[in-house]
């Protein structure tokens, strides 16, 4: 007996593109606080509801003039917009509803691109389903500060991401 689905399955990629977090928190990160009170939207990740997608790759850029700190995060991601945001200097416990996961990026995943940028790529392979919410095409997440030791960021301190998929697509 076969596993194998009836339809072929052909797979698209998608790119968020670059996503700034906007205002990064300059005060000292404890573990678990996020990066930014804002939650971020990547688009179109996906097409329609009811889809199956795999984040392939997620990228982390960090850019200072100086003081990089290659930080451990944690990528809490959902799928449905309405995540409620996270307030600077509290411990941010992320929702578990329409939750697609969350990403690690390890302080060893920083490579050093020039004097003022680190970049982590991590590949989670993750794979969800959309929910049945139109919003659900897009990607939502909270980066939150993951390591041991508090830190304080740069005043001139910015993060970007950027999330890579596969689209999985039944065929006719």
């Amino acid at each position: 007996m076969s596993c194998l689905p009836n339809t072929p399955v052909a797979f698209d990629e998608r790119c968020s593109g670059w996503v700034q977090f906007a205002s990064p928190d300059l005060t000292s990160l404890a573990q678990y606080e996020p990066l930014s009170a804002t939650v971020l939207t990547l688009p179109l990740i996906a097409e329609a509801t009811g889809q199956v997608v795999i984040i392939t790759q997620l990228m982390i850029r960090e850019v200072a003039t100086s003081g990089l700190t290659s930080n451990a995060l944690d990528i809490a991601l959902w799928d449905v917009s309405g995540v409620t945001a996270p307030t600077l200097g509290a411990v941010y416990n992320p929702s578990t509803t329409n939750d697609k996961g969350i990403v690690q990026v390890a302080s060893a995943d920083f490579v050093r691109r020039s004097a003022t940028r680190r970049e982590a790529i991590v590949k989670p392979n993750l794979r969800y389903e959309t929910s049945d919410d139109a919003t659900s095409v897009n990607l939502y997440a909270v980066a939150m500060f993951s390591g041991a030791t508090p830190t304080t960021l740069h005043a001139s301190h910015e993060y970007w991401i950027q999330v890579f998929t596969q689209l999985a697509q039944t065929t006719s």
